[in-house]
């Protein structure tokens, strides 16, 4: 019998493993679990004294007696007296203890809520040493929350500047602005930045401009007056900026290939410089928009001639030791100073250090809120599906997708960036930044998976999602399959053309998305 008042204090969830087990009425428990309860006490490091002293009756050494006075013996169960309810008392029993905090964590009821939440709802109803523990644990290892959560922790990967050039443009930084009102046949902006002197050419194009057409307006513009960089850093994806340097190589009639580093890092500095080129041109076209590409020209000569915050200087001068004439400078009297070559090597080992000593501000303060990249290779991760979303799928619902999928493999690593193991069909660039990842925690029970069947082949168990993906002149559909006796891990997607043993789980998925659309 359970004494006189005491609380109902053991969950819902267990009266479901072993019903009425909490029920003064109820459902009859199952013996067998609960024989096994009451056998794990005795054998319970924690629980052991406990139970010799309550249910056995027996005398226990002096250290215990402290432990046993907050517990109560009902029935050959323990119970924990706590301030807000007394609770039910779980031996070492792990498939029991996991099951339990399943309940309180992946039920619907539960909502796959945090640690602390997860942990809140278990300790109501139930008690064992370390509790608080076990839950970080196993949950740490959760894979829904893992696919389906943001990172809060702060960004992943310290930050790491670009090494800065020895010479203006001999790298330089490549990026578009794009939406701009249609006038006459334009309506981008291509921006090219010198990495060193800040200098920037704003040169009006369109938006489907091919890696081509990119390679002749910087021949016309850029390299007519600066000569070849030595690299080029892109926000645009790896395919882009190899085929320009093809084709630019191409359109100079050089055979000669040229390798570029990796820059897995934002292309910051054009950025800024798209940013304020922005606004500069709000300010003078706003009242009749279509005349953007007339002031631009004239603009960039402002954007050229005002002080960089990084260099101390102007772009200007940071390439060329001396500031162009503007037209109020006509009102002033003469100061010409002709530009010596010492006098331009002392200004570009100014303009150097400074951008140096700028780098090593900003990293001092961005690495206060982010996180070194951990992984290393081997180590599994979970990729940000916004790296995969493909602009050729059509009608997914993005706002239900996970936000990770993975986990995969990482093949080479440094603290900012790693190349994976990618499915070819994800047709994205294997290096990826680390702030798009975040390493994958394995479950605290590892998952079973069977062996293919013996011809080879997997089991579909059952199909997740459909989408429409381009493919040439045509769309193909693709279903998201699910691989019997496999996790959520092994998800993958598949033509029609490769489910043909499958037609009954594609004929299923049919039916329930056509009946609830209805």
């Amino acid at each position: 019998m359970y004494r006189p008042g005491a609380t109902n204090c053991t969950a819902d969830c267990l009266s479901r493993l072993v019903p009425g087990l909490n029920a003064i009425s109820g459902p009859a428990p199952d013996p067998e679990v609960i024989s096994k309860i009451k056998e794990g006490y005795s054998g319970d490091p924690y629980f052991a004294p406990v139970h010799k002293a309550l249910i056995l009756k027996q005398q226990v050494v002096a250290k215990f007696k402290t432990r046993v006075v907050q517990f109560y013996a009902a029935d050959g169960l323990l119970f924990f007296r706590d301030a807000t309810g007394d609770r039910t008392c779980v031996p070492k029993m792990p498939e029991l203890r996991l099951q339990l905090m399943k309940e309180c964590h992946e039920a619907v009821t539960a909502g796959h809520l945090g640690m602390a939440n997860t942990h809140f709802a278990l300790r109501r109803r139930y008690f064992w040493p370390k509790m608080e523990s076990s839950v970080r644990r196993w949950i740490k290892g959760c894979q829904v929350c893992q696919k389906t959560k943001p990172d809060l922790r702060g960004t992943t990967g310290l930050y790491k500047p670009l090494e800065i050039p020895s010479a203006p443009w001999e790298s330089i930084g490549v990026d578009f602005i794009t939406a701009l009102p249609d006038s006459g046949g334009f309506d981008s902006i291509m921006t090219v930045v010198d990495r060193f002197s800040g200098m920037a050419h704003f040169i009006p194009t369109q938006k489907s401009v091919t890696a081509q057409g990119v390679a002749e307006l910087f021949t016309t513009n850029v390299f007519r007056l600066h000569g070849l960089p030595r690299s080029m850093v892109s926000d645009r994806d790896p395919k882009f900026t190899s085929d320009f340097w093809k084709k630019l190589f191409e359109r100079l009639d050089v055979k000669l290939s040229m390798t570029t580093a990796d820059h897995p890092q934002s292309n910051g500095q054009t950025e800024r410089a798209n940013g304020s080129i922005t606004q500069m041109l709000r300010a003078y076209s706003f009242e009749n928009a279509a005349t953007w590409p007339r002031h631009l020209p004239l603009l960039e000569f402002s954007y050229n001639s005002a002080k960089n915050s990084s260099t101390s200087t102007t772009p200007f001068q940071a390439a060329y030791g001396v500031l162009p004439l503007a037209p109020a400078d006509t009102y002033a009297p003469s100061s010409a100073s002709p530009v010596l070559f010492d006098k331009l090597t002392q200004v570009h080992r100014f303009v150097s250090d400074s951008r140096r000593d700028a780098q090593d501000a900003v990293a001092s303060r961005e690495n206060v809120s982010r996180r070194e990249f951990a992984a290393k290779p081997g180590d599994l991760v979970w990729l940000d599906t916004k790296q995969s979303r493909s602009s050729t799928v059509v009608s997914e619902n993005n706002k239900m997708k996970e936000l990770y999928s993975g986990p995969y493999k990482v093949l080479e690593a440094d603290s900012n960036s790693a190349k994976l193991d990618l499915p070819e069909r994800m047709g994205i660039h294997p290096r990826v930044n680390a702030s798009k990842l975040k390493v994958y925690e394995p479950p605290v029970i590892p998952l079973a998976e069977p062996a293919p069947d013996p011809d080879g082949s997997y089991e579909v168990e059952l199909i997740l999602k459909k989408r429409r993906v381009h493919r040439g002149k045509r769309y193909v559909n693709q279903y998201l399959v699910r691989w019997k006796g496999y996790d959520s891990r092994h998800d993958e997607w598949l033509d029609a053309a490769e489910l043909t043993s499958a037609k009954d789980r594609v004929k299923e998925f049919e039916l329930r998305t056509t009946s609830s659309s209805q």
